[in-house]
This record gives structure tokens, sequence and C-alpha cells, in this order.
């Protein structure tokens, strides 16, 4: 059995697409059930692009050591193709994602956060300046989604970034304002079409396998009957 039908006949893609899924189906699920807002890492987008990736890159990876592959120039394309895209998102997917907030929450959540923490600061355009260590908090908010994203720049603050997101994970928790859940409905329709997408994939892997077995089985019984040995 060569890598590709291992990578066939373990369901690689159709369980790493239910898991992407299971993953979307919690986030939305969380903000519409506790109807808060909460923080999540940006890098768990990351991760969640690294799964969708890596279907295609062991499939890719597993054809290369079919019997009758011959080496192409795609083979230098395509990885670095992938490599160039994941150190994108690596790059942009940093600092902390808010769902299920708007605009002047924020903003007062914010304001609340840092004089609990004691850090002098000063609102400016799309970002808050943090005066006791000259580091901006960077914010960029998209309100009719329930969307926020927060960064700290330079990178060498982010211990303060992670004590701020502390204090407003707090604050979230104990909010009982109305959360905006648009984002949240979203991400479950988006998470129940992807499920449904895998149970699909994963079922008609199921059939072609069964019928690749059969096909085998039938060859065997071919080569048995009619192959005359000397």
């Amino acid at each position: 059995m060569n890598i590709s039908t291992l990578f066939d006949s373990f369901y690689i893609m159709p369980v790493i697409m239910g898991l992407v899924s299971l993953c979307i189906l919690l986030l939305g699920a969380r903000g519409v059930v506790t109807k808060k807002p909460f923080v999540v890492s940006s890098r768990v987008f990351f991760f969640l692009m690294v799964l969708n990736f890596l279907p295609m890159l062991l499939s890719f990876a597993g054809s290369r050591f079919d019997e009758y592959y011959e080496f192409s120039w795609l083979d230098v394309v395509i990885p670095a193709v992938y490599i160039v895209l994941l150190v994108f998102f690596w790059i942009q997917m940093q600092g902390f994602s808010i769902f299920g907030i708007a605009e002047d929450p924020l903003r007062r959540s914010l304001h609340a956060a840092l004089n609990q923490l004691g850090i002098p600061f000063e609102e400016r355009l799309s970002k808050i300046r943090l005066l006791d260590t000259n580091a901006d908090l960077q914010i960029n908010v998209q309100g009719r989604m329930g969307v926020a994203a927060i960064n700290i720049k330079p990178k060498s603050e982010g211990a303060t970034l992670e004590r701020i997101m502390t204090v407003l994970r707090e604050d979230f928790a104990s909010s009982s304002g109305i959360a905006n859940l648009t984002t949240g409905y979203f991400q479950i329709a988006l998470g129940l079409l992807l499920l449904a997408m895998s149970v699909g994939l994963f079922s008609l892997q199921q059939s072609s396998n069964a019928r690749m077995k059969e096909y085998e089985r039938q060859s065997e019984v071919y080569n048995s009957t009619y192959t005359r040995t000397p």
C-alpha cells in the first residue's frame, strides 16, 4: 500500500474537515449561548488554517511516492506557495480577537482595564498609546459583525497585552449586556455546512474504498482462476 492509498484509507480529509467544522461551531455556539463577548487568541485561527492546508499537503506529499511518479517543477512551486501563505498568516494572525463586541462597549472596557491596571494612556485614531511603555494598542473593530482585533507594538510588550486581555476576559464574563451575535450565527452556519461536507466526503470515500476492495478481490479471483503454473 502506497502513501496515497494509506491517506485515503484513514479518511484524513473528512476527519480534518470535521475537526475544523467543530472548532468553528464551538466558537459560534459560545457567543450565542452565553450572549457575552469573549476573547480568543488569533493564533487559534492560524492553526485552523494549518489544518485546512494539511490534507492537501499530505495528499501532495503522498503522490510523490507513487511508483510511476516523475519529478516536475511543481514539486518546488507548490510547497513554496504553502510556506509563503503560512508565513503570511502567521504574521497577520497576531494578538487577540474579540467576538460579540461593538465599538463603544469595547472602548469603555479597554479604558476600564487600563485604569484598573494603572497604565496611563492616550487615545488616538484606531489605537491607544500606552504612555509608560511607549507601546501602541492597535484596534480594528468591525462593529456590524461584532468582531474586533487587538494587537500591540512593539511585540516585546506582549506581556502587557496579556495582562490587559486577562482583565477584559474578566469584564466580559461578568458583563450583563447583550452581545452582537452576528458573527456567531455565521460561524454556526459555516460550521454546520462544513460538518455536512465532511460527512459527505467520509461517505464518498468509504464507498470508493469499498469499490476498490471489491475490484481487488475480483482481480485475485480472476488471477487464481485463469493463471496457469507451467
